[in-house]
Protein backbone atom coordinates (compact mmCIF):
# COMPACT_ATOMS: atom_id res chain seq x y z
CA UNK A 1 0.00 0.00 0.00
CA UNK A 2 2.93 2.22 0.99
CA UNK A 3 4.68 1.71 -2.40
CA UNK A 4 0.72 2.67 -4.27
CA UNK A 5 1.18 5.82 -2.69
CA UNK A 6 4.44 7.07 -2.98
CA UNK A 7 3.97 6.05 -6.61
CA UNK A 8 1.04 8.20 -6.77
CA UNK A 9 3.02 11.39 -5.08
CA UNK A 10 6.00 11.08 -7.59
CA UNK A 11 3.28 11.03 -10.38
CA UNK A 12 1.96 14.10 -8.93
CA UNK A 13 5.00 16.45 -8.27
CA UNK A 14 6.00 16.40 -11.56
CA UNK A 15 2.41 17.76 -12.53
CA UNK A 16 2.24 20.24 -9.83
CA UNK A 17 5.61 21.42 -11.33
CA UNK A 18 4.21 21.40 -14.63
CA UNK A 19 1.25 23.56 -13.60
CA UNK A 20 3.37 25.75 -12.27
CA UNK A 21 5.40 27.13 -14.96
CA UNK A 22 2.97 26.22 -17.92
CA UNK A 23 -0.27 27.07 -16.83
CA UNK A 24 -0.42 29.34 -14.04
CA UNK A 25 1.72 32.35 -13.27
CA UNK A 26 4.10 32.79 -16.43
CA UNK A 27 8.17 32.85 -16.40
CA UNK A 28 9.85 36.21 -16.32
CA UNK A 29 10.69 36.95 -19.97
CA UNK A 30 14.35 36.41 -21.72
CA UNK A 31 16.69 39.17 -22.39
CA UNK A 32 16.58 38.68 -26.15
CA UNK A 33 19.65 39.81 -28.02
CA UNK A 34 20.32 41.94 -30.62
CA UNK A 35 21.01 41.31 -34.32
CA UNK A 36 24.21 39.14 -34.43
CA UNK A 37 27.37 40.23 -35.72
CA UNK A 38 29.96 38.18 -37.01
CA UNK A 39 33.15 38.51 -34.84
CA UNK A 40 31.40 40.66 -32.06
CA UNK A 41 30.40 40.20 -28.32
CA UNK A 42 27.19 40.10 -27.14
CA UNK A 43 28.71 42.74 -24.78
CA UNK A 44 30.53 45.21 -27.50
CA UNK A 45 27.31 44.88 -29.41
CA UNK A 46 25.00 46.56 -27.42
CA UNK A 47 28.07 49.42 -26.37
CA UNK A 48 28.03 52.53 -29.42
CA UNK A 49 30.76 53.36 -31.24
CA UNK A 50 32.52 56.80 -29.18
CA UNK A 51 34.67 59.11 -31.06
CA UNK A 52 36.66 61.96 -29.41
CA UNK A 53 38.57 64.62 -30.25
CA UNK A 54 40.91 66.85 -28.94
CA UNK A 55 42.34 69.71 -30.81
CA UNK A 56 45.39 70.81 -29.81
CA UNK A 57 46.37 72.74 -32.81
CA UNK A 58 46.33 76.01 -31.35
CA UNK A 59 43.54 77.57 -33.11
CA UNK A 60 39.27 76.66 -33.74
CA UNK A 61 38.56 73.82 -36.44
CA UNK A 62 35.80 72.81 -38.45
CA UNK A 63 34.54 69.45 -38.40
CA UNK A 64 31.99 68.19 -40.71
CA UNK A 65 29.93 64.53 -41.37
CA UNK A 66 29.01 62.33 -43.17
CA UNK A 67 28.13 58.19 -43.46
CA UNK A 68 27.80 55.23 -45.86
CA UNK A 69 24.61 55.76 -48.00
CA UNK A 70 21.70 52.99 -46.09
CA UNK A 71 23.58 53.28 -42.87
CA UNK A 72 22.60 54.67 -39.59
CA UNK A 73 23.87 58.41 -38.80
CA UNK A 74 25.41 59.25 -35.36
CA UNK A 75 23.01 58.86 -32.30
CA UNK A 76 21.32 61.40 -31.84
CA UNK A 77 20.94 62.26 -35.47
CA UNK A 78 23.00 63.75 -38.51
CA UNK A 79 25.43 66.38 -37.00
CA UNK A 80 25.84 69.29 -38.91
CA UNK A 81 29.35 70.94 -38.89
CA UNK A 82 30.98 72.12 -35.72
CA UNK A 83 33.46 74.42 -34.60
CA UNK A 84 35.52 73.35 -32.12
CA UNK A 85 38.18 75.48 -30.02
CA UNK A 86 41.29 74.36 -27.82
CA UNK A 87 38.71 71.37 -26.07
CA UNK A 88 37.78 68.17 -26.60
CA UNK A 89 34.48 66.50 -27.60
CA UNK A 90 33.41 63.26 -28.60
CA UNK A 91 30.63 61.72 -30.72
CA UNK A 92 28.65 58.26 -30.55
CA UNK A 93 27.63 56.17 -33.35
CA UNK A 94 25.47 53.16 -33.43
CA UNK A 95 25.85 49.28 -34.85
CA UNK A 96 25.64 49.46 -38.25
CA UNK A 97 27.51 53.23 -38.75
CA UNK A 98 30.62 53.54 -41.21
CA UNK A 99 31.36 57.28 -42.26
CA UNK A 100 33.79 60.13 -42.14
CA UNK A 101 34.80 62.90 -40.20
CA UNK A 102 36.35 65.82 -41.95
CA UNK A 103 38.61 68.01 -40.08
CA UNK A 104 39.99 71.06 -41.02
CA UNK A 105 39.90 75.48 -40.55
CA UNK A 106 37.64 75.83 -42.83
CA UNK A 107 34.88 73.43 -44.26
CA UNK A 108 36.06 71.68 -47.25
CA UNK A 109 35.56 68.00 -48.81
CA UNK A 110 39.07 67.21 -49.31
CA UNK A 111 40.25 67.86 -45.54
CA UNK A 112 41.87 65.01 -43.54
CA UNK A 113 40.05 62.79 -42.21
CA UNK A 114 39.00 60.27 -39.59
CA UNK A 115 36.97 57.38 -40.89
CA UNK A 116 35.81 54.57 -39.27
CA UNK A 117 33.37 51.80 -39.23
CA UNK A 118 31.15 49.55 -36.90
CA UNK A 119 29.93 47.24 -39.34
CA UNK A 120 32.25 44.93 -37.89
CA UNK A 121 34.49 45.08 -35.32
CA UNK A 122 34.97 48.50 -34.74
CA UNK A 123 38.02 49.92 -37.24
CA UNK A 124 39.39 53.34 -37.77
CA UNK A 125 42.36 55.18 -40.06
CA UNK A 126 42.93 58.29 -40.81
CA UNK A 127 43.33 59.35 -44.62
CA UNK A 128 45.14 61.91 -46.43
CA UNK A 129 43.91 60.27 -50.06
CA UNK A 130 41.41 63.57 -51.42
CA UNK A 131 43.61 66.23 -49.15
CA UNK A 132 45.83 67.43 -46.35
CA UNK A 133 44.65 69.77 -44.18
CA UNK A 134 45.66 69.19 -40.33
CA UNK A 135 47.47 66.87 -39.07
CA UNK A 136 45.73 63.95 -36.54
CA UNK A 137 46.43 61.02 -34.71
CA UNK A 138 43.95 58.09 -33.61
CA UNK A 139 44.43 55.93 -30.53
CA UNK A 140 42.20 53.18 -29.17
CA UNK A 141 43.03 51.44 -25.60
CA UNK A 142 45.95 53.82 -24.81
CA UNK A 143 47.51 53.20 -28.26
CA UNK A 144 48.20 55.36 -30.82
CA UNK A 145 46.92 53.30 -33.91
CA UNK A 146 46.69 54.93 -37.02
CA UNK A 147 47.14 58.86 -38.51
CA UNK A 148 50.46 61.42 -38.45
CA UNK A 149 51.31 64.62 -36.82
CA UNK A 150 53.60 65.85 -39.20
CA UNK A 151 52.51 69.35 -39.93
CA UNK A 152 53.07 68.50 -44.01
CA UNK A 153 52.90 72.41 -45.14
CA UNK A 154 56.11 72.80 -42.94
CA UNK A 155 57.93 69.59 -43.68
CA UNK A 156 60.12 70.97 -46.22
CA UNK A 157 57.95 69.73 -50.17
CA UNK A 158 56.01 72.12 -51.49
CA UNK A 159 52.24 71.16 -51.96
CA UNK A 160 51.55 71.02 -55.85
CA UNK A 161 47.85 72.09 -55.60
CA UNK A 162 46.85 74.14 -52.81
CA UNK A 163 43.18 74.92 -52.63
CA UNK A 164 43.02 78.32 -50.69
CA UNK A 165 39.66 76.98 -48.67
CA UNK A 166 41.46 76.14 -45.51
CA UNK A 167 44.19 76.18 -47.07
CA UNK A 168 44.03 72.13 -47.92
CA UNK A 169 46.94 70.16 -50.11
CA UNK A 170 44.70 68.28 -52.85
CA UNK A 171 46.18 65.01 -53.48
CA UNK A 172 47.24 64.15 -56.78
CA UNK A 173 47.22 60.26 -56.07
CA UNK A 174 43.21 60.37 -55.21
CA UNK A 175 42.79 58.24 -58.31
CA UNK A 176 45.71 56.22 -58.42
CA UNK A 177 45.14 52.92 -56.68
CA UNK A 178 48.13 51.85 -55.73
CA UNK A 179 50.42 55.19 -55.45
CA UNK A 180 53.32 55.30 -54.13
CA UNK A 181 52.67 58.87 -52.42
CA UNK A 182 54.20 62.22 -53.82
CA UNK A 183 57.21 63.66 -51.66
CA UNK A 184 54.77 66.30 -50.34
CA UNK A 185 52.48 63.01 -48.67
CA UNK A 186 55.42 60.73 -48.11
CA UNK A 187 56.18 61.02 -44.80
CA UNK A 188 53.11 59.81 -43.65
CA UNK A 189 52.49 57.41 -45.86
CA UNK A 190 51.78 53.88 -44.29
CA UNK A 191 50.88 55.50 -40.79
CA UNK A 192 47.37 57.60 -43.06
CA UNK A 193 46.42 56.95 -46.23
CA UNK A 194 48.59 58.72 -48.41
CA UNK A 195 47.06 56.96 -52.21
CA UNK A 196 43.53 55.01 -51.83
CA UNK A 197 45.51 51.24 -51.35
CA UNK A 198 47.93 52.43 -48.52
CA UNK A 199 46.22 50.04 -46.20
CA UNK A 200 48.78 49.71 -43.88
CA UNK A 201 47.06 52.66 -42.13
CA UNK A 202 43.39 50.80 -41.53
CA UNK A 203 43.41 49.31 -38.02
CA UNK A 204 40.91 46.57 -37.31
CA UNK A 205 39.60 45.00 -33.75
CA UNK A 206 40.09 48.09 -31.97
CA UNK A 207 37.98 49.20 -29.18
CA UNK A 208 34.68 51.30 -28.77
CA UNK A 209 36.64 53.90 -27.43
CA UNK A 210 38.33 56.27 -29.81
CA UNK A 211 40.39 58.97 -29.29
CA UNK A 212 41.65 61.30 -31.93
CA UNK A 213 44.26 64.30 -31.77
CA UNK A 214 44.43 67.09 -34.06
CA UNK A 215 48.34 68.94 -34.14
CA UNK A 216 51.69 68.43 -34.39
CA UNK A 217 52.22 67.69 -30.90
CA UNK A 218 49.81 64.71 -30.85
CA UNK A 219 51.05 61.27 -30.26
CA UNK A 220 52.48 59.91 -33.42
CA UNK A 221 52.15 56.03 -34.20
CA UNK A 222 54.84 53.62 -34.06
CA UNK A 223 55.13 52.84 -37.68
CA UNK A 224 55.38 56.96 -38.56
CA UNK A 225 58.26 58.12 -40.80
CA UNK A 226 60.73 60.84 -38.87
CA UNK A 227 58.25 60.53 -36.08
CA UNK A 228 58.43 63.52 -33.88
CA UNK A 229 60.06 63.65 -30.29
CA UNK A 230 57.37 64.44 -28.01
CA UNK A 231 59.99 65.40 -25.88
CA UNK A 232 60.20 68.24 -28.44
CA UNK A 233 56.67 68.86 -29.04
CA UNK A 234 55.99 72.37 -27.36
CA UNK A 235 58.94 73.74 -28.35
CA UNK A 236 58.17 73.26 -31.89
CA UNK A 237 54.05 73.65 -31.31
CA UNK A 238 55.16 77.52 -30.80
CA UNK A 239 57.39 76.90 -34.50
CA UNK A 240 54.23 75.47 -36.13
CA UNK A 241 51.75 77.94 -34.72
CA UNK A 242 53.92 80.94 -35.67
CA UNK A 243 54.43 79.63 -38.93
CA UNK A 244 50.95 78.29 -39.81
CA UNK A 245 49.68 82.01 -39.16
CA UNK A 246 52.61 83.31 -41.51
CA UNK A 247 51.59 80.83 -44.11
CA UNK A 248 47.64 81.83 -44.03
CA UNK A 249 48.48 85.17 -44.23
CA UNK A 250 50.67 84.60 -47.32
CA UNK A 251 47.54 82.99 -48.36
CA UNK A 252 45.38 86.02 -47.84
CA UNK A 253 43.24 83.87 -45.58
Amino acid sequence: MKSVIASMIALAVPALVLGEFQFGKPRAPEITAGPFVAGRSLDERAVPLTIGITNKFGTPVSIAFDHNAGGPPPIGGPHGPVKLGASSTQFTFPTGWAGRLYVGKTLNNKNSKIEASYTGPPDVDVSYVDGFSLPVTCSSQGIVVTGCNIPLFHDGHTCGNVDNNGPVCVNPQAGVPNGPATPFFAPCQGAAYTYPNDNAANVGNVGTLINCCIGPSCPAPARQHGKRSLLEGDAEDMIDDALSRRHARDLGI
